[in-house]
């Protein structure tokens, strides 16, 4: 994709969809127990939850060039897309890359169950000795016990 492309932009659904893929979280925001229905139920609100939402397509961005952003990867599905110095962030590891170029400048950020994946993933790599940590990146590995054990919560 040449660096001058763009994507249409007009304020239409495309653009709704991105204004969501850039939000940051905030207290404000529903917790996944809520989406799921597994939240205590408000006045008035149902506790089921909406299946047929749940299981909707994850929106498609296509053919965009994203520039010095952050962007939350969760639900979405990016094809044709290039990233350059950007904030990768991912709680759920629920994203798709079709033909996708991603830089070396951007950062990439885990959280929850993703979080959790990457460190098992750092543990298995070390035991093989085919990655070693910096004192900095000690974070991102499962704690080795004493006894050679280690623990992953």
């Amino acid at each position: 994709m040449a660096p001058e492309e763009k994507a249409p932009s007009g304020g239409g659904p495309y653009d709704a969809l991105l204004a969501l893929l850039r939000r940051h979280k905030s207290e404000s925001e529903p917790r996944l127990s809520d989406v799921l229905g597994l939240g205590l139920a408000r006045a008035g609100q149902s506790v089921v939850p909406d299946f047929a939402a749940l299981f909707a397509p994850a929106p498609v961005i296509q053919a965009r060039w994203f520039k010095d952003e952050t962007l939350r990867l969760d639900g979405y599905t990016f094809e044709n897309c290039r990233f350059d110095r950007c904030k990768l962030i991912t709680e759920m590891a629920n994203f798709t890359f079709r033909n996708c170029f991603i830089s070396p400048d951007c950062t990439l950020y885990f959280d929850g169950p993703a979080l959790k994946t990457v460190r098992l993933l750092v543990h298995a790599l070390r035991q093989q000795g085919r990655v070693q940590l910096r004192p900095d990146e000690e974070g991102i590995a499962a704690t080795k016990n004493p006894d050679g054990t280690f623990t992953l919560e």
